[in-house]
């Protein structure tokens, strides 16, 4: 392939050639970032009610999974930046939801827990999650959901680095 070409399901695609009309309907970050925004606003309506946000509801549901987390690892694993992240630990311990320590290992790493909280917490929200999901993959087969997520997953490998677990 040569620079700026792709292959597409419908041929080649030359993205250095301009004398192709722009079709921003088509372009791949505008439809991300559409279905991303109506997504997160679908999803933040069900969280209100629970006094949280989407940035406090990701750290609670990677917690919830994990359990205890390293703080950089967490933050890599939200894609949060490290401020940002620790504002939100900061409201989620203020309301009993999360503990900060110091890790027994080296002493000088942070590690963020779930309280016993947390845990119905995510489990109420759940449901809403799941809604807002099949909301948006309606019309989809099963295997139409698997094939979207892969790509998405792989979308976000090429533009973010993963962290390791650790």
């Amino acid at each position: 392939m040569g620079k700026g070409k792709i292959i597409s399901p419908n041929g080649p695609i030359n993205h250095t050639d301009i004398s192709t009309p722009f079709d921003i309907h088509g372009y791949i970050p505008y439809l991300a970032n559409r279905a991303a925004t109506a997504l997160v606003d679908q999803f933040q309506a069900g969280l209100t009610e629970h006094g949280i946000d989407r940035l406090d509801w990701r750290v609670l549901a990677i917690l919830n999974r994990r359990g205890a987390t390293r703080l950089g690892v967490l933050a890599s694993l939200a894609a949060l930046e490290r401020p940002t992240l620790s504002r939100v630990i900061a409201r989620l311990t203020e309301r009993g939801l999360v503990i900060r320590s110091q890790s027994d290992s080296d002493g000088r790493g942070v590690i963020i827990e779930p309280t016993g909280d947390a845990a119905p917490l995510v489990a109420h929200i759940l449901p809403h999650a799941h809604a807002v999901e099949q909301s948006a993959t309606a019309g989809m087969t099963a295997d139409e959901v698997r094939f979207l997520r892969s790509l998405l997953q792989r979308l976000c490998e090429n533009l973010v680095p993963w962290v390791p677990e650790d």
